[in-house]
This record gives C-alpha cells, sequence and structure tokens, in this order.
C-alpha cells in the first residue's frame, strides 16, 4: 500500500484501478466502523493519499469523496471533511448514506446552524431511505440533547416501526 500510495496517479497501470478502487473501499469501511483504529494508524497519510489517487482516477464517483470525508473527519478535520462531503453530494444527490455522513460532520461542529443543518441533511437521508436506522438514531439523540423526551419517544416509535429488526434502534 506505502508503494501504491507513493505513486504519482499516472505512473499506475489500468489494471490496478480496481485493486485501488477496494482497497479504498474497504478502508472506508474499517474507518467507519472503527475510527479509534485511525487514530492507531501510523500510517493515516497513507491512507489519505489512497483517497487522493481513487479521486484523481475517477473524479467522477462521489464514494471517493465520501471516504475523504470520512477519513479527514476521523482525524479531526471537521472543515476539510465538510468540502469533501458537500463534492461527493454534488455527484450525487440520491445517496442516503452521504447525508448522513454530512449530518455527522456538522454535529461535530457544534453550533446552532450547523445542527439545523444537520437536522435537514438526516430529513433527507431519511426521505430517501425512510428504514435508515443510524438517521433515525441521530434524529433521536438530536432530540434527547436538547431534552425534548416527547419528540424522543414518538422518534424512537417510528424508528421501531420503520425498522424493527434493526439491533440498533
Amino acid at each position: 500500500i506505502e508503494e501504491l500510495a507513493n505513486r504519482e496517479v499516472n505512473a499506475i497501470p489500468e489494471n490496478l484501478y480496481k485493486i485501488i478502487q477496494t482497497v479504498i473501499f474497504r478502508i472506508g469501511v474499517l474507518l467507519i466502523s472503527n475510527p479509534h483504529l485511525y487514530r492507531k494508524l501510523e500510517g493515516a497519510s497513507i491512507t489519505e493519499r489512497l483517497c487522493d489517487i481513487g479521486i484523481s482516477i475517477n473524479p467522477a464517483a462521489s464514494w471517493c469523496y465520501f471516504t475523504k470525508a470520512k477519513v479527514l473527519q476521523t482525524k479531526g478535520d471537521d472543515e476539510r471533511a465538510l468540502a469533501m462531503i458537500d463534492s461527493a453530494l454534488e455527484l450525487d444527490r440520491t445517496d442516503p448514506k452521504t447525508w448522513l455522513n454530512k449530518a455527522d460532520i456538522l454535529l461535530g461542529f457544534g453550533t446552532d446552524k450547523s445542527k439545523i443543518d444537520a437536522e435537514d441533511c438526516l430529513k433527507k437521508s431519511l426521505e430517501l431511505n425512510p428504514s435508515n436506522a443510524i438517521a433515525l438514531i441521530e434524529q433521536i439523540w438530536i432530540s434527547w440533547h436538547e431534552k425534548n423526551f416527547t419528540q424522543c419517544k414518538l422518534q424512537i416509535d417510528a424508528a421501531m416501526k420503520a425498522n424493527p429488526y434493526e439491533p440498533l434502534v
């Protein structure tokens, strides 16, 4: 991976393209499920470089921007993560996971405006996928944080109705 990450994009043979896509996708999945792992990795810059390679090879692939946004968010660089997720949304506004990730990034800013924007993103994510358990849970978390327990209860009931077999709900 280090050798691949240090190559110039135009020096990568075409047959490695699918391998790069797979590696970037798996890194994204790994980081999404284990953010503490990213902090322990000494090769975090390699992860970013692989994302850059993916974007350079296929600039029309929104998932490359999504993955880089997740890498940057895990690194604590929310400003750049937000810019990356916006780039992903420019390419594909129909992916509920991208809207959910944008909401998650915005909630990290901790301002009233970012919370309102995050709620809009969660609504869009749920509009695209009504049984999106993580988006439903994020909404519940926002209501809980605001101490709006009535809304919380309604959202929990809606989440259980929309996705009764999701263990997170």
